[in-house]
Parts: C-alpha cells; structure tokens; sequence
C-alpha cells in the first residue's frame, strides 16, 4: 500500500510500504503497444508529474478542459487501459483531471517516449487526430 505522507504547494513526500522491483506496471495496456515500469519508479515518475498542474497557467487549463470534453472515447487517451475493469479511460480521466498529466506524461512519457510517440503516431495514420 502505498501511503502520501504530505504534500505542500511545492512538494510531495511519499512514504512506501512496496520493495523496489515488487511488480512491474504495464504503462500501455489497452493500446497495443508495451512498456513496463518498475512499480516504485512509476510511482516516483507520476507523482513528479504532478508537479506540473500546478504550474498550469489559465491558457493551459482552458486548453485542458477543452481536450477533456472532446476526449470521450478510451482510445482518445495515450493511457487507454487506465481503468478498464470499471469506468474506462475516458470516464476516469474526464472525472480525474488532475491524473491526466500524471498518467500520460509521468506514467508513459518519462518511461518510454518513443513507445508513447509510436502509438500516437499510429493513432493518427488511422485518422484519430482530435
């Protein structure tokens, strides 16, 4: 289980009750594509990721919120398999807009750019561009 201890307006302390190399997380589950990220580091990589909400200025969170609402299929998200067993993508990230950078760029991005690119590049040769 994994425990936040705190969080201020410029950091976060996490505090794990995980060993390193416990399990390995599948960053592009539901996409096609394959990358795994030892568990303890993707943590690491997405609580970073949050960090960057948190410098969002008004242009960027509009822009969000615009992506948001037009996102509302599971394949318009890079994290396609993020919730699957229950709401699926779309549903979670369009309720959890605050997991949207955390999970794509901390998650996907951070761990293997070039996987991220590859299926977004495949996603857009079959015309899902929006």
């Amino acid at each position: 289980m994994i425990h936040i201890i705190s969080v201020t307006r410029r950091s976060f302390d996490l505090r794990l009750t995980i060993q390193a190399g416990a399990w390995y997380e599948e960053a592009f589950s539901g996409t096609g594509e394959s990358a795994r990220g030892e568990i303890v580091q993707t943590i690491l990589r997405h609580e970073t990721a949050h960090q960057y909400d948190r410098t969002m200025n008004d242009r960027q969170l509009q822009l969000r919120a615009y992506l948001t609402q037009r996102s509302t299929k599971n394949d318009d998200w890079l994290r396609a398999g993020v919730a699957s067993h229950s709401v699926g993508a779309a549903a979670f990230f369009r309720s959890a807009t605050g997991e949207i950078i955390a999970s794509q760029i901390g998650n996907q991005y951070f761990l293997s750019t070039s996987t991220q690119l590859e299926y977004s590049r495949k996603q857009a040769l079959i015309g899902n561009l929006e």
